[in-house]
């Protein structure tokens, strides 16, 4: 099964299949050079990089596509700086909100967190570009200021973001006309920068091997109380379709409680069923948030109910999403 990928409409492909057939049209152009592919090739191209991605598995595509081998990013920082802002976008709006949003953590050669030390990098950036140059103290002194944020910036694209909270602080260092992508000056740190960022999405974007089928059961559910959402007001008022969902709901409970968990993703998602089986959800958000009654640490099973559904929204993002701005 495909992973969650959304479908340009400019060229009726997912983002994921839209990267794996540049791809393709790529190596086969490497290997017979002698046929003209880039009519093929630069429909596809234009549209994935001006389109937004919308999901983990979207953002992935976007990220292997400036990383495809056969024509990558040398020389074309300005031309990349559009889409990685969407892929920045993309990853405060899926993993930045809700009641556990992600959040920053240290980076071990700086003892800072990526979010502080890209800030820093960006501060003294900006105090460079403030001071002046007319003396040859002047330009000393931004030497030495140029210095130190040169150094965080190397260190910080080569570190391994953890959590989206970091990627997006990868993300701005990216951005930023001096020290990412639209210098055009695309050195072997932003590429590394751009690969970790790759592999950080994809640990979010694919689903862990072992619980699998789980994880398959546990997004059918969601997609059917979604199907809830989306009936007409006749339909509900009939009763009939809502039964009819409302027990398929039920059935791949049934299926995902029945499914050992292998990994912290499976357990996230018993732990987010069963507080949602046992609140309901809440009047006027989507029909798979959970309706939380008010947190009271007096009240053991309701404050470990809030503790384990913010604990399963961290080491499981895409929950966030269901939850629909529900606390």
């Amino acid at each position: 099964m495909e992973a969650n990928t959304t479908v340009i409409p400019s060229i009726g492909l997912t983002f994921s299949a839209a990267a794996q057939r540049i791809a393709t049209i790529l190596e086969e152009d490497r290997q017979d050079p002698s046929g003209d592919r880039y009519d093929d090739f630069a429909p596809l191209d234009s549209a994935m990089m001006a389109a937004t991605p919308r999901t983990p598995a979207d953002v992935l595509a976007v990220l292997d596509r400036m990383l495809c081998p056969q024509i990558g990013l040398i020389g074309e920082g300005h031309r990349y700086a559009q889409p990685l802002q969407k892929v920045r976008d993309a990853l405060a709006a899926l993993f930045g909100a809700g009641p556990a949003p992600s959040t920053s953590t240290i980076v071990p050669m700086l003892g800072l967190t990526f979010r502080d030390a890209v800030d820093r990098c960006l501060g003294l950036i900006a105090q460079q570009n403030a001071m002046p140059t007319e003396t040859a103290e002047d330009e000393e002194r931004a030497d030495a200021i140029a210095t130190q944020w040169l150094g965080l910036a190397d260190k910080l694209l080569v570190a391994s973001p953890i959590t989206p909270a970091d990627g997006v602080a990868i993300t701005d260092l990216l951005l930023d006309d001096a020290a990412g992508l639209p210098i055009n000056n695309v050195r072997d740190e932003k590429l590394s920068a751009l690969a970790n960022l790759r592999d950080l999405l994809a640990r979010q974007a694919t689903p862990p091997a072992d619980d699998a089928a789980l994880l398959d059961a546990f997004r059918r559910w969601a997609a059917n109380e979604g199907a809830i959402d989306d009936l007409s007001e006749e339909d509900r008022n009939e009763g009939a379709a809502v039964d009819e969902l409302c027990e398929e709901s039920d059935e791949l409970i049934r299926a995902v409680a029945a499914l050992p968990a292998r990994t912290s993703a499976g357990l996230c998602v018993k732990v987010y069923l069963l507080a949602h089986w046992e609140n309901g959800c809440p009047p006027g958000k989507p029909a798979t948030a959970i309706n939380f009654p008010p947190s009271r640490e007096s009240d053991i099973t309701n404050a470990l109910h809030h503790s384990m559904v913010k604990d399963a929204l961290v080491f499981l993002p895409e929950l966030n999403a269901l939850m629909g701005g529900a606390e």
